[in-house]
């Protein structure tokens, strides 16, 4: 497993490492996490860790699945000239473009896919930890809460923030890729004509 990840951290990740420190979503999110960690002790007083974390793991368990589906729907698209198409199209980000391994805009759609589907298993299995390390009924806020408690409700959030935008760039690459097969399929009407 953990030989799993080192092969995507640094094969899918690492050579994206600007483009997802340079996103506006990374750094939102990181703000409202040190924000939730700084404010804990002034929000959600009345909030157990239970009630937050079943609103979560249901959230982030349907995002998952989204995710994982559409990654499924890349992989086996049916149109090969489509997929060869996105296969040889150079990324629009010219740091991609002069990387050595040079990724291409397939494989930063196997990406965008891939990157949701992690984040929201990393809230999911997060939340999972925060129940069993601090207990269901662990208050998230109000009066006299420890650092850690506000640590880890400041990662908690940013996590959410962070997988929550990059649902929604999913979504929208999903909508550039119709798009774009659309087009791909009007050029070939045309070309039968």
């Amino acid at each position: 497993m953990f030989r799993t990840f080192w092969r995507y951290g640094s094969k899918e990740v690492w050579p994206r490492k600007h483009e997802i420190l340079s996103g506006g979503e990374f750094w939102l999110a990181a703000v409202l996490g040190v924000l939730t960690g700084l404010l804990a002790p002034k929000l959600a007083a009345d909030t157990n860790l239970g009630d937050a974390v079943t609103v979560t793991i249901a959230y982030a368990a349907i995002a998952f699945g989204f995710a994982v589906a559409g990654l499924t729907v890349a992989l086996t698209l049916p149109d090969d000239k489509f997929v060869y198409h996105l296969a040889t199209a150079d990324p629009k980000n010219e740091r991609l473009r002069n990387h050595p391994r040079k990724p291409n805009a397939y494989s930063d759609l196997l990406f965008v896919y891939s990157w949701t589907a992690l984040l929201h298993w990393l809230v999911i299995v997060f939340s999972f930890a925060m129940v069993f390390g601090l207990g269901f009924d662990h208050r998230l806020g109000g009066d006299h809460i420890s650092a850690l408690t506000r640590a880890t409700d400041g990662l908690l959030v940013f996590l959410i923030a962070y997988a929550s935008v990059q649902f929604v760039i999913t979504l929208v690459t999903l909508s550039q890729v119709g798009r774009r097969y659309v087009r791909h399929l009007k050029q070939r009407s045309d070309a039968n004509v």
